[in-house]
């Protein structure tokens, strides 16, 4: 029974993944918003939600390996599709495609990605409000990367 209702909420959550694609596209074609940042911003929210949702429930559950596993899992998920695509649509170079500001996005990627590494092999015992202080950085340094 699990693996029924897991099968119909993975259904949904593609169908209404296709849905927030295809109203993103139309966001950012009848804003000034643009495509960049519809995909960064409400797209990339909207499609993390569930994500979001699993990694809460795993922290209320007192099970960080959970949280951060599926954080993790999920951006390798995310990158291997990328690669995938870009192994079956043949005519031409995905990367080739796109926008040079993507650059920007993914260099801060990279280095919040290298920060999470980081904070995950140097334990440091410094928190506030028993908050660690490496998560008040990862969040500084992107909120910075808005800017």
């Amino acid at each position: 029974m699990a693996f029924f209702l897991f099968t119909i909420a993975a259904i949904f959550t593609v169908l209404a993944a296709i849905k927030l694609s295809t109203y993103a596209d139309v966001l950012s074609e009848k804003s000034k918003l643009g495509g960049l940042l519809v995909g960064t911003l409400l797209l990339a929210g909207a499609t993390s939600l569930p994500e979001v949702t699993t990694s809460l429930t795993a922290v209320v559950l007192d099970n960080p390996d959970i949280a951060v596993g599926n954080v993790l899992g999920s951006n390798m998920f995310n990158l291997l599709i990328i690669a995938v695509f870009d192994l079956f649509y043949r005519k031409e170079k995905l990367f080739g495609q796109t926008s040079k500001s993507h650059a920007y996005t993914s260099s801060l990627g990279l280095f919040l990605g290298l920060m999470v590494i980081f904070a995950l092999f140097v334990r440091t015992d410094i928190s506030i409000l028993g908050i660690g202080l490496d998560s008040f950085l990862i969040l500084a340094v992107y909120i910075a990367g808005w800017f």
